[in-house]
């Protein structure tokens, strides 16, 4: 699909049905990274199609197509640019957490599962999911980040608390009813699971955002990225916050928060 949209953009670009690989020259390239930033594309996205072009020409010069004489994108360059995350402010986050909602109700499970996420240091959805009674002992949850393998132990607060009483004592293995305790952990059908909660859940997030009229948007990776971009704005230092947050050491991921 991806090939297919760049090839598709490109030649109605250049307009011409039979366009060959030896006919694409710097010219015809240059012009369509114009039109694509005259179109309002972003540069990550514009990026994206030069770099599927060019492995498309790649293919054609394996596969003895082109000669790699005339390989034409050695003078073209599109810069990237870092993507911006947004974390919500604490007035939207108080705002989230104090509309009134009905209990048990798809709408209040997820906004449970995201303020969850932001009060236990930005745990990722897919380490929420895992989670079981055997992880919280003595007013602490203890859990290990299935990404890093780093064990993290964070001291309860009793809002959060309250939020684990709504799901502590079932008769399921885990905690939230993300993963059946049938279904193999991190298998292909564990992932798919936690993929279609957290498209799900981001849907209902999205509507809550429209209910409390805010100008934001909310995701259950935001909940990580407010978390982290919180701490920073009330003084705690970068190596803290990584290291609250279960991040390798000299990983930049925790760099790009303001």
């Amino acid at each position: 699909m991806v090939y297919r949209t760049a090839v598709n953009r490109f030649t109605s670009y250049v307009d011409n049905p039979k366009l060959r690989f030896i006919d694409i020259d710097n010219k015809p390239l240059e012009g369509f990274k114009n039109k694509l930033l005259l179109d309002g594309i972003k540069l990550n996205s514009i990026s994206n199609y030069f770099r599927t072009l060019r492995a498309i020409y790649n293919r054609a010069i394996k596969a003895k197509l082109v000669e790699r004489s005339v390989y034409p994108f050695l003078d073209v360059t599109v810069k990237t640019e870092r993507t911006a995350k947004r974390a919500i402010t604490a007035s939207d986050l108080t705002s989230i957490a104090k509309f009134n909602l009905k209990p048990n109700t798809k709408l209040w499970h997820a906004r449970n599962y995201f303020l969850l996420s932001f009060t236990l240091i930005g745990a990722s959805f897919n380490d929420l999911a895992y989670l079981t009674s055997d992880n919280l002992h003595k007013g602490r949850l203890t859990y290990r980040r299935r990404k890093t393998g780093k064990e993290l132990t964070i001291k309860l607060l009793p809002y959060t608390e309250k939020l684990l009483a709504y799901y502590t004592g079932s008769n399921s293995k885990y905690l939230l009813p993300v993963v059946s305790q049938v279904v193999i952990e991190d298998s292909m059908k564990a992932k798919a699971l936690i993929s279609q909660w957290i498209q799900t859940t981001n849907k209902w997030l999205r509507k809550l955002v429209g209910d409390c009229e805010l100008d934001c948007d909310v995701t259950t990776y935001l909940a990580r990225h407010t978390w982290a971009t919180t701490a920073k704005r009330l003084g705690y230092s970068i190596e803290i916050i990584a290291e609250a947050m279960g991040h390798d050491h000299g990983n930049k991921i925790t760099n790009i928060y303001p």
